[in-house]
């Protein structure tokens, strides 16, 4: 029953989920599961990820004040300390996963070794959308679709 409150995937991400800028533990709110969960696959050091990611934050900033059920989580690929400093440059403040802690079944058949990439969830796990390099910005236009759709 809980797995089906919460869904699978943030099932999948209790215990692992962090501050991008801080570090600190960052769970999910259990007083409001999100229906849709964003990944973000990155680096910073990645001229793509760069290029990439102004856009996906600018477009998270004025997306989640209107639409709460949605969570974005960074799933770095590089050191922590170094994802701190990329989340503190750029300004995004979302939670992150570690790359030891990646090990989430709903989501690593999705993850492709190429950088960025955008997948887009429901809770339960089912791929919504999956851009990589070039087509992230795609997933982001579906993400936009999507949440433009009534809710049921």
């Amino acid at each position: 029953d809980e797995i089906k409150a919460e869904g699978r995937v943030a099932v999948e991400l209790e215990g692992k989920l962090i501050n991008s800028q801080t570090g600190q533990p960052e769970p999910l709110n259990t007083n409001a599961w999100p229906r849709y969960i964003v990944f973000l696959r990155g680096q910073s050091t990645c001229p793509i990820t760069r290029n990439f990611a102004p856009t996906f934050i600018k477009y998270c900033n004025g997306m989640k004040m209107a639409h709460p059920e949605v969570e974005v989580v960074y799933l770095t690929i590089e050191d922590l300390p170094e994802t701190f400093k990329f989340a503190k440059e750029l300004g995004f403040d979302w939670r992150t996963v570690s790359y030891e802690n990646t090990t989430m079944p709903s989501v690593n058949p999705y993850i492709d070794g190429r950088i960025p990439q955008l997948i887009v969830m429901d809770r339960d796990g089912k791929m919504l959308a999956n851009g990589i390099q070039a087509t992230a910005p795609a997933a982001l236009q579906q993400l936009d679709a999507l949440l433009k759709q009534p809710m049921n």
